[in-house]
């Protein structure tokens, strides 16, 4: 299939047991193939240190990141690139921690990242929820024609009034 073949999107993101592998081998696998390939493999073959590679990784997806924000939100580029600045500096809080307390069960493991992980979510996810209900009334979505008859049939069925938004917004 050549160079790339069609990858899953997420392996089970929640169940990470750290950054590291919630980048690296659950989440967005299409970016990080491709960010691994070309920034942190070329990195690592010139002589740079994992921890730099791995920093100019999470630097060149927030920077792209900053486009996706740009062009969908009109804002929020710094928050952007600090999300991802930020996701570095876990990964090597948590090998720090790894160093002092090796073994931990996998469920403290998990609980660990999550608790690591949402927080620092307010950054960047935090821009699709605020922006949502703008976002959504300067960008309708007009469901097609068949789904309105599904829905007003089952409506009927199950006896449920529905608000007539033509006429509501007229």
């Amino acid at each position: 299939m050549g160079r790339y073949e069609c990858l899953a999107f997420n392996k089970y993101p929640w169940m990470s047991t750290s950054i590291a592998e919630l980048w690296g081998k659950r989440y967005n696998l299409l970016i990080h193939s491709f960010l691994k390939d070309s920034v942190y493999k070329p990195l690592r073959s010139n002589g740079c240190t994992k921890r730099i590679s791995s920093l100019a990784v999470f630097s060149m997806s927030g920077l792209l990141h900053m486009w996706v924000a740009r062009h969908t939100f009109r804002r929020g580029y710094l928050r952007t690139l600090l999300f991802f600045l930020t996701q570095s500096l876990m990964i090597e809080a948590q090998n720090l921690r790894r160093t002092k307390f090796p073994s931990l069960p996998k469920w403290a493991l998990i609980l660990e990242t999550v608790g690591m992980f949402l927080p620092s979510l307010y950054l960047y996810g935090g821009l699709f929820v605020e922006s949502f209900p703008e976002w959504a009334e300067n960008n309708p979505i007009e469901p097609p024609q068949w789904a309105k008859g599904v829905v007003r049939t089952l409506a009927e069925k199950l006896q449920i009034k529905l608000l007539d938004i033509e006429k509501a917004s007229g």
